[in-house]
């Protein structure tokens, strides 16, 4: 009996070391890795290579919220301390998943250049984005095909986009305004008890309005086909503004006060034509500021349009055809007070995608605008107009946005007037959060209301000559928490003013010494243009305007001879000298 059992027992361990040997034959045996590799972790432990110089990975999309903050509806109060995104040394945790269901993402797919193309200038020296915030599992994720911005690709875009705007063509006459909308300052009609009824002094005969809607409806329609493949450097930021003419001269003393803040993102200047291209300042002053030259009319007239592009329209054309994924948009007499990396680190614009800053005025859109549109009627109280001198706006999550506002701009005709119905300061500036909110993308309207400062005329009376705005970040913190300034001044202290746009007289040397009101007192002596020095220090923590003029002076007399509206202007620098010298000594 013993025996039979012991065969028994050895041929079953055979077929079992049998089975074991045919698996690692057939499929090869497990093994085990010498070191562990984290899955959470940021650096590979099993080559010791960090992330930081690993090949480049696919960027984390950017979290988007669904609604936009406004003082109507105020957020529970919540912390919300400004976040940077810059990417540190130490492995991040992973983070918890959201309870509440993701928002939209959306994450952009390269399309390899293989094709040989003309080249461009060379470009400023561009400024990376750093990784974002990870998404969370339940997300959506839309894919786009992106371009290089060649000078043919961006030729390529417009081809297509201008056939868009040319099938979504109004198809009437635009509307006629009765009247003027009144000009209501919305820091009095926020505290009213009483809230004012939205102007409504345009008509339009009810199928011209039924033309616009379709029209509207079928440009709309065509942006949500995915169709159009936007042109720029995914993984880019930088600044962009318009200038020429006139405004070039204005534009270097911006800039030259731009780098004092120690911002070096790069800036893409463009000019209407090439008549505005000056060589001694595209090829030799931008260059050492890190900026460029780019001619719209080399993209623009490329391609045949029915409509001219003027004035307020270079701004979004400006947009679109900037080389930068993110983009702050500058007047060219905008004046930057801080370094302006921070805004693109932090929150509102990491969680917003676009940013705008308020103007003095209630909103004055005609309740035809939302009727075309497919939207209800806010009320008065919701937001501050529009001052867009400053813009800042993510084109990968708001190309969207960006290609309504410039439907709204090349036919401006049509809608300029429906944004404002004859308002002071009718033109681009209501395009931008229209088209946003037209789309139910997310935005970030700053609430702190915008400043004038300026000085005692000789009649007594009080002269605006530029306009503080603030930063959105403070702001931001302050709205998360349920804190509203613009209701209530004394319930926190100002968020540091931001910006200064001077607006008037703007700071071109052939012309500002013309206006005596404000260049000079009742005696005839220098004077200050925005208040006393003590004033101008408490506002801004340093004497702002002694630094301006500064470089007032630098441009006027180490660039008489060079701008072309220079020309034929004797005693530049010596008028320039003068006046800081009457102001400020011989420091």
């Amino acid at each position: 009996m013993f025996l039979p059992r012991m065969q028994s027992k050895l041929l079953a361990l055979f077929v079992i070391v049998g089975f074991l040997w045919l698996i690692t034959v057939q499929w090869g045996a497990p093994s085990v890795p010498s070191s562990f590799s984290n899955p959470f972790s940021n650096h590979d432990t099993t080559s010791g290579i960090s992330d930081e110089k690993a090949a480049p990975s696919a960027k984390a999309p950017l979290a988007v919220p669904t609604k936009a903050t406004s003082p109507d509806k105020e957020p529970k109060p919540s912390p919300a301390a400004v976040k940077s995104t810059k990417p540190t040394q130490k492995a991040s945790k992973p983070k918890e998943t959201p309870k509440h269901k993701a928002p939209l993402l959306v994450v952009s797919t390269i399309t390899p250049h293989t094709t040989d193309l003309p080249k461009e200038p060379a470009s400023p020296k561009a400024t990376s984005i750093p990784d974002k915030a990870d998404p969370s599992n339940n997300t959506l994720i839309l894919t786009e095909t992106f371009k290089p911005p060649t000078l043919e690709n961006k030729i390529a875009f417009w081809k297509v986009f201008e056939k868009l705007l040319d099938a979504s063509k109004p198809g009437c006459d635009p509307p006629s305004r009765q009247g003027t909308a009144e000009t209501i300052g919305y820091d009095k009609l926020v505290v009213s008890e009483h809230p004012s009824e939205r102007a409504d002094v345009l008509f339009m005969p009810d199928q011209s309005v039924v033309k616009m809607k379709k029209a509207h409806e079928n440009f709309v329609a065509g942006l949500q086909a995915g169709t159009l493949e936007m042109v720029y450097n995914p993984g880019t930021r930088g600044l962009v503004t318009t200038a020429g003419g006139p405004y070039l001269p204005v534009f270097v003393i911006s800039l030259r006060m731009l780098r004092r803040t120690g911002t070096t993102l790069p800036m893409e200047v463009f000019l209407a034509d090439k008549k505005e291209y000056e060589e001694y300042i595209c090829d030799e002053v931008f260059p050492e500021l890190n900026a460029k030259c780019v001619v719209l009319s080399d993209i623009l007239e490329a391609v045949p349009h029915s409509l001219d592009i003027t004035h307020y329209q270079y701004k979004v054309f400006a947009m679109i055809f900037s080389s930068f994924e993110e983009v702050l948009f500058l007047d060219s007499d905008a004046f930057t007070l801080h370094d302006a990396d921070e805004l693109f680190t932090s929150e509102p614009f990491t969680n917003h995608g676009l940013v705008s800053w308020p103007d003095f005025w209630a909103s004055s859109a005609s309740p035809l605008y939302y009727n075309i549109s497919s939207q209800p009627v806010p009320p008065m109280s919701l937001r501050q107009s529009t001052e867009s001198g400053e813009l800042l706006l993510n084109k990968k999550t708001h190309s969207k946005s960006l290609l309504l506002a410039t439907y709204y701009n090349y036919f401006r005709r049509h809608y300029y007037v429906l944004f404002s119905q004859g308002a002071p300061g009718e033109g681009d500036k209501e395009t931008f959060l229209a088209a946003a909110n037209a789309l139910n993308e997310t935005f970030y309207a700053t609430s702190e209301n915008v400043r004038p400062i300026g000085h005692m005329k000789h009649d007594g009376k009080f002269s605006g000559s530029a306009m503080v705005q603030y930063d959105p970040i403070q702001d931001y913190n302050l709205t998360q928490n349920g804190i509203w300034r613009i209701k209530n001044e004394s319930a926190a202290p100002q968020p540091r003013p931001f910006f200064l746009h001077v607006n008037f007289p703007r700071l071109n040397p052939t012309k500002v010494f013309d206006y005596d009101e404000h260049t000079r007192n009742f005696q005839g002596k220098e004077q200050r243009i925005w208040q006393s020095e003590k004033d101008i220090k408490e506002k801004f923590g340093k004497d702002i305007e002694k630094e301006i003029w500064q470089e007032v002076k630098y441009v006027s007399c180490e660039l008489e001879d060079k701008f072309e509206t220079f020309k034929g202007e004797k005693g530049l620098c010596e008028k320039a000298t003068k006046h800081y010298q009457g102001l400020f000594g011989k420091t």
